[in-house]
């Protein structure tokens, strides 16, 4: 018996993908990546829904402005409540439900292509994702992207059941996580809706569902939209602010020069390259399958769109590579199957060795994933920091008595031993929540303010009714009052 083909093999396989998973989303838990101001607005915004029952982002003492400037949803920040009420509030509760996404995302990537295309290339898959740094730089921390693309997956799993077996359950789930999908950042519904609607429209003539069957799946995939709008927006919000705020979300200038300056990336940068390497490789696969008329599955096309879309936000952005990385998980999934397609393709020669050759690349790309994971990369700058710690510890020692005003730091709030305290975050230049409190500082309202040391120097004007007095993980000053409130 072919050993490779045994029970234990692979058995072995899932064992040693998920060892990987587990030990990689955990260690340094805490402190690497360092926590941020993000994950510091998504983790206050899961406090407030477990602590107040409110869904929004507190401005002032029981005063709270709503989350239309916040970019993640419900789909995130409702689990994270959820925990914060059964555990309590902390970075370690935080970040645990995001190792619980972690492997969620590794285990359903591995169910998907598995599906498609077998168990070695779904081995393959889901090896290239738990191995790549990125995934836990960009998904130990609390923001949207990894449980985003969860869902994307799940999605995709019953898309390809509904457009196989047409069952109304796959077809109402379907809808329901391509639902829960786009919002749960705003990302992912400006790239993921248009996708799903492109692969419809592609796929036109292979769906057969009756009219009970589409009002199904599009009642399914209301629901979430609709719980999206009543948990993200106020009564008194304006859409054209929250337009203005994803659009324009970091006032970067004239679009064309920020486009081509992104685009040059794609041929000078290290991440971007990969990601174009990768992204060919896959492309030039499904061309070789057109050619051989050999039909392309609706899961693919779906994931190809809604990469292609997830790269031009990412072009028209400030070049952030968290931008792109959805794009990188997903084109993982497909590279191992479109390795094995080209070298099919090109010559009885590689054909005889395309399943030697595809695992020898696999291989070596999961070796330099996991050098890169644990020795260069971002989450592996933070394995010997300690500012978590000792932020848990010296904010858990300040004066409880004063207010204080969080001055556009907003992970600092969920180390904070009360919720005496005023802020304002600069999430939008133009819509920031707290912007109508800035004025508080002037007139001495808050005893107390936390900035951060870098924004302070060379501002001391802005807050001249305070005096630094105390310095917190060498990062963040408190500034006490001097003079009596006016």
């Amino acid at each position: 018996m072919n050993i490779f083909s045994s029970k234990l093999f692979r058995g072995l396989s899932i064992f040693f993908i998920a060892a990987i998973t587990l030990f990689f989303s955990t260690y340094k838990l805490i402190e690497s990546p360092a926590v941020w101001f993000d994950e510091g607005f998504f983790e206050q915004a899961g406090m407030n829904l477990a602590l107040h029952g409110v869904w929004g982002i507190q401005t002032a003492p029981h005063v709270f402005a709503s989350l239309e400037t916040v970019s993640a949803g419900f789909p995130l920040l409702a689990p994270l409540a959820l925990v914060f009420k059964i555990f309590g509030v902390g970075v370690l509760q935080a970040r645990s439900l995001m190792v619980v996404f972690i492997a969620c995302l590794v285990g359903a990537s591995f169910l998907l292509i598995k599906r498609e295309a077998g168990f070695f290339v779904a081995a393959a898959s889901a090896l290239l994702v738990a191995t790549f740094p990125v995934l836990y730089g960009d998904g130990k921390t609390v923001i949207g992207e990894v449980p985003g693309l969860f869902y994307f997956i799940i999605y995709l799993l019953f898309l390809s059941r509904s457009f196989k077996l047409q069952k109304k359950r796959d077809i109402f789930f379907a809808g329901l996580f391509l639902g829960i999908f786009v919002t749960t950042k705003i990302s992912f519904l400006l790239a993921g809706l248009p996708a799903a609607l492109a692969t419809i429209i592609v796929y036109r003539r292979h769906i057969k569902f009756g009219i009970q069957k589409i009002i199904l799946c599009s009642a399914a995939f209301l629901s979430p939209l609709i719980l999206w709008i009543v948990t993200q927006f106020g009564k008194t919000d304006s859409w054209s602010v929250f337009i203005d705020t994803t659009f324009r979300h970091y006032e970067t200038g004239p679009a064309g020069p920020l486009f081509v300056s992104n685009v040059i990336k794609f041929f000078t940068e290290i991440s971007p390259l990969y990601l174009l390497v990768c992204s060919l490789i896959w492309i030039v696969s499904i061309v070789i399958r057109l050619k051989k008329q050999r039909e392309i599955p609706v899961i693919e096309t779906n994931a190809l769109f809604f990469c292609a879309l997830t790269v031009g936000i990412f072009l028209l952005s400030p070049g952030w590579y968290r931008y792109f990385f959805p794009a990188q998980i997903i084109t993982f999934l497909f590279l191992p199957n479109a390795l094995l397609q080209m070298f099919e393709f090109f010559g009885s020669a590689l054909r005889r060795h395309m399943l030697s050759l595809s695992a020898g690349i696999i291989l070596l790309l999961a070796a330099l994933h996991s050098y890169q994971t644990g020795f260069k990369s971002f989450v592996a700058d933070y394995y010997h920091s300690n500012r978590t710690a000792r932020m848990q510890q010296e904010f858990a020692a300040i004066d409880t008595k004063p207010t204080y005003f969080i001055y556009n730091v907003p992970e600092v709030v969920i180390f904070l031993p009360n919720i005496n305290y005023y802020q304002y975050a600069n999430s939008h230049i133009r819509h920031a929540p707290g912007l109508d409190r800035i004025g508080d500082i002037a007139r001495g309202v808050p005893d107390r303010v936390i900035v951060y040391g870098g924004a302070y120097k060379g501002y001391e004007q802005d807050f001249a009714l305070y005096q630094p007095i105390e310095t917190i993980a060498d990062r963040y000053l408190i500034l006490a009052r001097t003079t009596k409130k006016q």
